[in-house]
Protein backbone atom coordinates (compact mmCIF):
# COMPACT_ATOMS: atom_id res chain seq x y z
CA UNK A 1 0.00 0.00 0.00
CA UNK A 2 1.48 3.36 -1.03
CA UNK A 3 0.40 6.37 1.00
CA UNK A 4 -1.00 9.20 -1.07
CA UNK A 5 -0.79 12.16 1.28
CA UNK A 6 2.46 13.49 2.70
CA UNK A 7 5.90 12.05 3.31
CA UNK A 8 5.32 11.97 7.05
CA UNK A 9 2.39 9.60 6.52
CA UNK A 10 4.75 7.02 5.08
CA UNK A 11 6.23 6.08 8.40
CA UNK A 12 5.07 2.64 9.37
CA UNK A 13 2.78 2.24 12.34
CA UNK A 14 4.37 0.98 15.53
CA UNK A 15 3.59 -2.65 16.40
CA UNK A 16 2.06 -3.48 19.76
CA UNK A 17 4.72 -4.00 22.42
CA UNK A 18 3.89 -6.82 24.82
CA UNK A 19 5.25 -6.14 28.30
CA UNK A 20 6.04 -9.78 29.06
CA UNK A 21 8.08 -10.59 25.95
CA UNK A 22 11.43 -9.35 27.26
CA UNK A 23 10.85 -11.36 30.44
CA UNK A 24 10.23 -14.48 28.37
CA UNK A 25 13.43 -13.78 26.48
CA UNK A 26 15.16 -13.42 29.84
CA UNK A 27 13.89 -16.85 30.89
CA UNK A 28 15.11 -18.34 27.61
CA UNK A 29 18.61 -16.87 27.83
CA UNK A 30 18.87 -17.88 31.48
CA UNK A 31 18.15 -21.45 30.48
CA UNK A 32 20.93 -21.42 27.88
CA UNK A 33 23.36 -19.74 30.27
CA UNK A 34 22.67 -22.28 33.02
CA UNK A 35 23.38 -25.24 30.72
CA UNK A 36 26.85 -24.00 29.90
CA UNK A 37 27.56 -22.60 33.36
CA UNK A 38 26.75 -25.96 34.97
CA UNK A 39 29.24 -27.66 32.65
CA UNK A 40 31.86 -25.06 33.57
CA UNK A 41 31.27 -25.40 37.32
CA UNK A 42 31.29 -29.17 37.46
CA UNK A 43 34.24 -29.78 35.15
CA UNK A 44 35.08 -33.44 35.69
CA UNK A 45 33.03 -33.55 38.93
CA UNK A 46 29.33 -33.92 38.00
CA UNK A 47 26.58 -32.86 40.35
CA UNK A 48 25.86 -35.37 43.08
CA UNK A 49 22.17 -34.45 42.97
CA UNK A 50 20.83 -35.96 39.77
CA UNK A 51 17.74 -33.76 39.85
CA UNK A 52 19.84 -30.59 39.70
CA UNK A 53 21.86 -32.03 36.82
CA UNK A 54 18.66 -32.81 34.92
CA UNK A 55 17.14 -29.39 35.53
CA UNK A 56 20.30 -27.62 34.39
CA UNK A 57 20.37 -29.69 31.21
CA UNK A 58 16.72 -28.74 30.65
CA UNK A 59 17.85 -25.15 30.22
CA UNK A 60 18.73 -26.09 26.64
CA UNK A 61 14.99 -25.89 25.92
CA UNK A 62 15.43 -22.14 26.10
CA UNK A 63 16.31 -22.34 22.41
CA UNK A 64 12.83 -23.63 21.53
CA UNK A 65 11.34 -20.84 23.67
CA UNK A 66 13.41 -18.35 21.65
CA UNK A 67 11.93 -19.75 18.44
CA UNK A 68 8.38 -19.31 19.76
CA UNK A 69 9.08 -15.75 20.90
CA UNK A 70 10.67 -14.83 17.58
CA UNK A 71 7.71 -16.10 15.56
CA UNK A 72 5.21 -14.45 17.90
CA UNK A 73 6.86 -11.02 17.83
CA UNK A 74 7.59 -11.03 14.10
CA UNK A 75 4.00 -11.93 13.25
CA UNK A 76 2.82 -9.21 15.62
CA UNK A 77 5.12 -6.72 13.89
CA UNK A 78 4.24 -7.93 10.40
CA UNK A 79 0.50 -7.56 11.11
CA UNK A 80 1.02 -3.80 11.53
CA UNK A 81 3.94 -3.04 9.24
CA UNK A 82 2.93 -5.14 6.24
CA UNK A 83 -0.29 -3.11 6.14
CA UNK A 84 1.41 0.29 6.32
CA UNK A 85 4.89 0.04 4.78
CA UNK A 86 5.12 0.95 1.09
CA UNK A 87 7.74 -1.78 0.64
CA UNK A 88 6.77 -4.30 3.34
CA UNK A 89 9.03 -7.15 2.28
CA UNK A 90 12.04 -4.98 1.56
CA UNK A 91 11.53 -3.08 4.81
CA UNK A 92 11.28 -6.37 6.70
CA UNK A 93 14.53 -7.72 5.29
CA UNK A 94 16.34 -4.44 5.96
CA UNK A 95 15.14 -4.48 9.60
CA UNK A 96 16.16 -8.10 10.10
CA UNK A 97 19.53 -7.63 8.40
CA UNK A 98 20.55 -4.70 10.58
CA UNK A 99 19.13 -6.40 13.68
CA UNK A 100 20.93 -9.73 13.28
CA UNK A 101 23.85 -9.60 10.88
CA UNK A 102 26.25 -6.93 12.23
CA UNK A 103 26.74 -8.53 15.65
CA UNK A 104 26.63 -11.99 14.07
CA UNK A 105 29.49 -11.06 11.74
CA UNK A 106 31.51 -9.72 14.66
CA UNK A 107 30.86 -12.85 16.72
CA UNK A 108 31.76 -15.14 13.81
CA UNK A 109 34.98 -13.22 13.17
CA UNK A 110 35.94 -13.58 16.82
CA UNK A 111 35.05 -17.26 17.23
CA UNK A 112 36.50 -18.22 13.85
CA UNK A 113 39.82 -16.79 14.96
CA UNK A 114 39.61 -18.54 18.34
CA UNK A 115 38.70 -21.90 16.76
CA UNK A 116 40.96 -21.41 13.73
CA UNK A 117 38.34 -22.00 11.05
CA UNK A 118 37.21 -20.00 8.03
CA UNK A 119 34.48 -17.46 8.87
CA UNK A 120 32.97 -17.42 5.38
CA UNK A 121 30.46 -20.30 5.74
CA UNK A 122 29.01 -18.57 8.81
CA UNK A 123 29.23 -15.05 7.40
CA UNK A 124 27.36 -16.12 4.26
CA UNK A 125 24.91 -18.30 6.23
CA UNK A 126 25.36 -21.49 4.23
CA UNK A 127 27.12 -23.29 7.08
CA UNK A 128 23.79 -24.67 8.27
CA UNK A 129 23.58 -26.96 5.25
CA UNK A 130 27.07 -28.44 5.71
CA UNK A 131 27.74 -28.14 9.43
CA UNK A 132 27.91 -31.94 9.77
CA UNK A 133 31.49 -31.55 8.50
CA UNK A 134 34.32 -30.87 10.92
CA UNK A 135 35.76 -27.37 10.92
CA UNK A 136 32.83 -25.68 9.18
CA UNK A 137 31.08 -23.61 11.84
CA UNK A 138 32.83 -20.97 13.86
CA UNK A 139 31.11 -21.91 17.12
CA UNK A 140 28.58 -24.54 18.10
CA UNK A 141 25.66 -22.29 19.08
CA UNK A 142 25.31 -20.79 15.61
CA UNK A 143 22.89 -23.50 14.51
CA UNK A 144 19.93 -21.77 16.17
CA UNK A 145 20.75 -18.53 14.33
CA UNK A 146 20.62 -20.49 11.08
CA UNK A 147 17.19 -21.89 12.00
CA UNK A 148 16.00 -18.34 12.72
CA UNK A 149 17.38 -17.09 9.41
CA UNK A 150 15.43 -19.70 7.45
CA UNK A 151 12.31 -18.39 9.17
CA UNK A 152 13.19 -14.78 8.30
CA UNK A 153 13.69 -15.65 4.65
CA UNK A 154 10.31 -17.38 4.41
CA UNK A 155 8.27 -15.20 6.78
CA UNK A 156 6.66 -12.97 4.09
CA UNK A 157 5.49 -16.10 2.26
CA UNK A 158 4.23 -17.70 5.47
CA UNK A 159 2.54 -14.47 6.55
CA UNK A 160 0.56 -14.29 3.31
CA UNK A 161 -0.84 -17.78 3.85
CA UNK A 162 -1.67 -17.67 7.57
CA UNK A 163 -4.41 -15.21 8.41
CA UNK A 164 -6.12 -16.64 11.47
CA UNK A 165 -6.00 -19.14 14.29
CA UNK A 166 -7.34 -21.99 12.19
CA UNK A 167 -4.69 -21.70 9.47
CA UNK A 168 -2.02 -21.18 12.14
CA UNK A 169 -3.04 -24.38 13.91
CA UNK A 170 -3.01 -26.28 10.62
CA UNK A 171 0.48 -24.97 9.88
CA UNK A 172 1.64 -25.89 13.40
CA UNK A 173 0.24 -29.41 13.02
CA UNK A 174 2.07 -29.80 9.71
CA UNK A 175 5.37 -28.66 11.21
CA UNK A 176 4.96 -31.01 14.19
CA UNK A 177 4.37 -33.94 11.83
CA UNK A 178 7.42 -32.99 9.76
CA UNK A 179 9.56 -32.73 12.91
CA UNK A 180 8.40 -36.12 14.14
CA UNK A 181 9.03 -37.82 10.78
CA UNK A 182 12.21 -36.01 9.75
CA UNK A 183 14.64 -37.40 12.35
CA UNK A 184 14.04 -41.14 11.77
CA UNK A 185 13.59 -40.64 8.04
CA UNK A 186 16.82 -38.65 7.73
CA UNK A 187 18.77 -41.39 9.49
CA UNK A 188 17.26 -44.05 7.21
CA UNK A 189 18.17 -41.97 4.16
CA UNK A 190 21.75 -41.73 5.36
CA UNK A 191 21.78 -37.99 6.06
CA UNK A 192 25.06 -37.22 7.88
CA UNK A 193 24.55 -36.54 11.56
CA UNK A 194 27.87 -35.08 12.62
CA UNK A 195 27.60 -32.25 15.16
CA UNK A 196 23.91 -33.16 15.76
CA UNK A 197 23.11 -32.03 12.21
CA UNK A 198 19.74 -33.81 11.93
CA UNK A 199 18.45 -32.66 15.32
CA UNK A 200 19.58 -29.06 14.80
CA UNK A 201 18.36 -28.78 11.20
CA UNK A 202 15.40 -26.41 10.56
CA UNK A 203 13.03 -29.27 9.70
CA UNK A 204 13.46 -30.55 13.25
CA UNK A 205 12.99 -27.15 14.88
CA UNK A 206 10.39 -25.31 12.83
CA UNK A 207 7.55 -26.82 14.86
CA UNK A 208 8.50 -24.42 17.68
CA UNK A 209 8.34 -21.49 15.27
CA UNK A 210 4.93 -22.63 14.03
CA UNK A 211 3.79 -22.94 17.65
CA UNK A 212 4.80 -19.32 18.23
CA UNK A 213 2.67 -18.24 15.26
CA UNK A 214 -0.31 -20.15 16.68
CA UNK A 215 0.23 -18.46 20.05
CA UNK A 216 0.09 -15.06 18.35
CA UNK A 217 -3.30 -15.75 16.82
CA UNK A 218 -4.54 -17.40 20.00
CA UNK A 219 -3.93 -14.27 22.07
CA UNK A 220 -6.02 -12.29 19.56
CA UNK A 221 -9.11 -14.45 20.11
CA UNK A 222 -11.70 -12.48 22.16
CA UNK A 223 -12.92 -15.56 24.05
CA UNK A 224 -9.39 -16.58 24.99
CA UNK A 225 -8.57 -13.07 26.16
CA UNK A 226 -11.72 -12.85 28.25
CA UNK A 227 -11.26 -16.21 29.96
CA UNK A 228 -7.48 -16.49 30.23
CA UNK A 229 -6.03 -13.00 30.19
CA UNK A 230 -8.64 -10.69 31.65
CA UNK A 231 -10.00 -12.84 34.46
CA UNK A 232 -7.99 -12.36 37.65
CA UNK A 233 -9.86 -15.17 39.42
CA UNK A 234 -8.35 -17.77 37.04
CA UNK A 235 -4.77 -16.68 37.68
CA UNK A 236 -3.95 -19.05 40.53
CA UNK A 237 -5.35 -22.03 38.66
CA UNK A 238 -3.28 -21.11 35.59
CA UNK A 239 -0.16 -20.70 37.77
CA UNK A 240 -0.53 -24.11 39.36
CA UNK A 241 -1.40 -25.92 36.14
CA UNK A 242 1.52 -24.33 34.29
CA UNK A 243 3.98 -25.18 37.06
CA UNK A 244 2.91 -28.84 37.15
CA UNK A 245 2.93 -29.38 33.38
CA UNK A 246 6.17 -27.47 32.87
CA UNK A 247 7.88 -29.41 35.66
CA UNK A 248 6.79 -32.72 34.16
CA UNK A 249 7.65 -31.91 30.54
CA UNK A 250 10.71 -29.67 30.67
CA UNK A 251 12.92 -32.63 31.54
CA UNK A 252 11.70 -34.59 28.52
CA UNK A 253 12.71 -34.25 24.87
CA UNK A 254 12.50 -30.93 23.08
CA UNK A 255 9.07 -31.65 21.56
CA UNK A 256 7.42 -32.60 24.85
CA UNK A 257 9.16 -29.73 26.62
CA UNK A 258 7.86 -27.31 23.99
CA UNK A 259 4.29 -28.13 25.03
CA UNK A 260 5.15 -26.98 28.54
CA UNK A 261 6.91 -23.91 27.15
CA UNK A 262 3.84 -22.99 25.08
CA UNK A 263 1.75 -23.20 28.25
CA UNK A 264 4.32 -21.03 30.04
CA UNK A 265 4.01 -18.52 27.21
CA UNK A 266 0.23 -18.41 27.69
CA UNK A 267 0.57 -18.02 31.46
CA UNK A 268 2.97 -15.10 30.99
CA UNK A 269 0.46 -13.28 28.80
CA UNK A 270 -1.76 -12.63 31.81
CA UNK A 271 -0.75 -9.74 34.09
CA UNK A 272 -2.53 -11.47 36.98
CA UNK A 273 -0.56 -14.72 37.12
CA UNK A 274 2.67 -15.13 39.05
CA UNK A 275 4.29 -16.22 35.79
CA UNK A 276 3.04 -13.05 34.14
CA UNK A 277 4.37 -10.88 36.96
CA UNK A 278 7.72 -12.64 36.76
CA UNK A 279 7.86 -12.03 33.01
CA UNK A 280 7.24 -8.32 33.67
CA UNK A 281 10.11 -8.08 36.17
CA UNK A 282 12.48 -5.28 35.13
CA UNK A 283 15.70 -7.16 35.91
CA UNK A 284 14.60 -10.22 33.97
CA UNK A 285 13.51 -7.90 31.18
CA UNK A 286 17.02 -6.44 30.99
CA UNK A 287 18.39 -9.92 30.31
CA UNK A 288 15.78 -10.27 27.59
CA UNK A 289 16.64 -6.92 26.05
CA UNK A 290 20.28 -7.87 25.47
CA UNK A 291 19.73 -11.63 25.11
CA UNK A 292 21.22 -11.73 21.60
CA UNK A 293 24.55 -10.31 22.77
CA UNK A 294 24.56 -12.63 25.77
CA UNK A 295 23.76 -15.63 23.58
CA UNK A 296 26.66 -14.93 21.21
CA UNK A 297 29.27 -14.03 23.83
CA UNK A 298 28.41 -15.64 27.19
CA UNK A 299 30.64 -18.56 26.32
CA UNK A 300 33.53 -16.11 26.00
CA UNK A 301 33.10 -15.28 29.69
CA UNK A 302 33.17 -18.96 30.58
CA UNK A 303 36.27 -19.46 28.44
CA UNK A 304 38.05 -16.68 30.32
CA UNK A 305 36.81 -17.97 33.69
CA UNK A 306 37.90 -21.52 32.88
CA UNK A 307 41.57 -20.57 32.80
CA UNK A 308 41.34 -19.50 36.43
CA UNK A 309 38.51 -21.73 37.66
CA UNK A 310 40.35 -23.94 40.13
CA UNK A 311 42.53 -21.10 41.43
CA UNK A 312 39.50 -18.84 41.87
CA UNK A 313 37.51 -21.48 43.73
CA UNK A 314 40.50 -22.19 45.97
CA UNK A 315 40.99 -18.46 46.62
CA UNK A 316 37.41 -17.98 47.85
CA UNK A 317 37.47 -21.18 49.88
CA UNK A 318 35.40 -23.35 47.55
CA UNK A 319 38.18 -25.59 46.33
CA UNK A 320 36.90 -28.75 48.00
CA UNK A 321 33.16 -28.12 48.33
CA UNK A 322 30.47 -29.91 46.36
CA UNK A 323 29.82 -28.66 42.81
CA UNK A 324 26.26 -27.80 43.85
CA UNK A 325 27.52 -25.22 46.34
CA UNK A 326 29.91 -23.78 43.78
CA UNK A 327 27.04 -23.52 41.33
CA UNK A 328 24.64 -21.57 43.54
CA UNK A 329 27.31 -19.25 44.97
CA UNK A 330 28.93 -18.28 41.68
CA UNK A 331 25.88 -18.25 39.37
CA UNK A 332 24.86 -14.68 40.39
CA UNK A 333 28.39 -13.48 39.58
CA UNK A 334 28.30 -15.10 36.15
CA UNK A 335 24.82 -13.70 35.47
CA UNK A 336 25.91 -10.19 36.48
CA UNK A 337 28.96 -10.29 34.21
CA UNK A 338 26.85 -11.57 31.31
CA UNK A 339 24.32 -8.81 31.86
CA UNK A 340 27.02 -6.14 31.98
CA UNK A 341 28.58 -7.40 28.74
CA UNK A 342 25.17 -7.77 27.10
CA UNK A 343 24.01 -4.27 27.99
CA UNK A 344 27.32 -2.81 26.82
CA UNK A 345 26.99 -4.49 23.43
CA UNK A 346 23.28 -3.63 23.23
CA UNK A 347 23.76 0.08 23.80
CA UNK A 348 27.13 0.37 22.09
CA UNK A 349 26.59 -1.83 19.04
CA UNK A 350 23.16 -3.42 18.59
CA UNK A 351 20.99 -0.32 19.01
CA UNK A 352 23.10 1.84 16.68
CA UNK A 353 22.88 -0.88 14.00
CA UNK A 354 19.11 -1.12 14.47
CA UNK A 355 18.88 2.67 14.14
CA UNK A 356 20.72 2.53 10.82
CA UNK A 357 18.18 0.01 9.53
CA UNK A 358 15.30 2.22 10.71
CA UNK A 359 16.79 5.26 8.98
CA UNK A 360 17.17 3.33 5.72
CA UNK A 361 13.55 2.18 5.91
CA UNK A 362 12.36 5.69 6.76
CA UNK A 363 14.21 7.03 3.73
CA UNK A 364 12.65 4.37 1.50
CA UNK A 365 9.18 5.06 2.86
CA UNK A 366 9.53 8.84 2.53
CA UNK A 367 10.72 8.44 -1.05
CA UNK A 368 7.68 6.29 -1.81
CA UNK A 369 5.36 8.85 -0.22
CA UNK A 370 6.89 11.76 -2.14
CA UNK A 371 6.64 9.79 -5.36
CA UNK A 372 2.99 8.95 -4.69
CA UNK A 373 2.23 12.58 -3.85
CA UNK A 374 3.95 13.79 -7.01
CA UNK A 375 1.96 11.35 -9.15
CA UNK A 376 -1.27 12.41 -7.48
CA UNK A 377 -0.71 16.13 -7.93
CA UNK A 378 0.76 15.94 -11.43
CA UNK A 379 -1.50 17.64 -14.01
CA UNK A 380 -2.10 15.79 -17.27
CA UNK A 381 -0.92 17.50 -20.44
CA UNK A 382 -3.61 19.44 -22.31
CA UNK A 383 -4.86 17.86 -25.55
CA UNK A 384 -3.02 18.89 -28.71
Amino acid sequence: MIPSTTPSDSRSASPVRHAYIDGLRGMAIFGVMIVHFAIWVTGDRPFRINFLQTMCESGARGVQLFFMISAFTLFSSARVRFASDPFPKLNFYVRRAFRILPLWWVAVAFWARVNRVSPWPDWLMYFGFIRFRDGVEAFGMGWSIFVEETFYVLLPLVFERINGLRSALVFAAQMWIIAILWEPLAKKLGVPDGHFFIFQFPLTQWFAIATGIALFFLQEEPLFRRIMLEDASAARLIDAFTAIILFCLIRQGHKAASIGLALLFVACMSPYTLWGKLARNRLLGLFGTCCYSIYLFHYLILTIFERHRDAAFAWIGLGHVAPEIRFFITLPVFAAVCLALGLTLWHGFERPCISVGKRINAALNDWAARRALALKTAQPLPPA
